[in-house]
């Protein structure tokens, strides 16, 4: 049968954890008689191994848990013999040589220094005297006139702003779709709709 090899393994494996072997196995053990003798010959080699391995035990030497325990805590190094001095700079050695490779690198990559150019000096004129306006001569005279006229000069401000912040959002998803994988740009794209 095609099927012998996987049943014998499976079989085998029960036979090494002490699992029962599902049923489709032992029907299959029932009917082809190869394979009954293969895991036959394998329980006697299973048997007459774990017969001679008692006779190889030995005791278990007193306070070994508390020797592993007490070796587990302490520190991985501690039970290291040091090494030679020699040895820990050889380690160190290729690590070193790459790092100044890239520092040499990079100092033969950075771009030239400019000469130095002779100090400019300028010569700074005080300013001129600003124009004092006062709020009559510009026709306020009350709290009223001057909001008007800030509402006035923000008024344009608001919609150039307006225009920014679309042109950012079209960006954005124009980004959102070029670049992201399809189901998070749809993710993205519904949320910015919400808003």
């Amino acid at each position: 049968m095609k099927l012998c090899r996987i049943y014998r393994t499976v079989a085998s494996f029960s036979l090494d954890t002490a699992r029962p072997r599902p049923r489709r196995v032992e029907r299959h053990l029932q009917q082809c008689p190869e394979c009954r003798q293969q895991l036959e010959a394998e329980r006697a080699l299973h048997e007459r191994l774990i017969a001679e391995a008692d006779g190889e035990r030995l005791p278990v030497p007193p306070f070994l848990d508390a020797r592993i325990l007490a070796h587990l805590r302490t520190p991985a190094t501690a039970g290291c013999a040091p090494s030679h001095p020699r040895l820990r700079r050889v380690r160190w050695a290729p690590a070193v040589a790459c790092a100044a490779l890239l520092v040499g690198g990079l100092w033969l990559l950075r771009p030239p220094t400019p000469a130095p150019q002779p100090p400019v000096v300028e010569v700074i004129a005080p300013p001129p005297e600003a124009p004092v306006f006062e709020m009559a001569s510009l026709g306020l005279t009350t709290r009223r006139d001057l909001r008007s006229l800030s509402t006035t000069f923000e008024q344009p401000l608001e919609g150039e702003l307006q225009l920014a912040v679309n042109d950012a959002r079209q960006a954005a998803v124009s980004l959102a779709e070029c670049l992201l994988p399809e189901a998070a740009a749809q993710a993205l794209l519904g949320r910015a709709e919400r808003r």
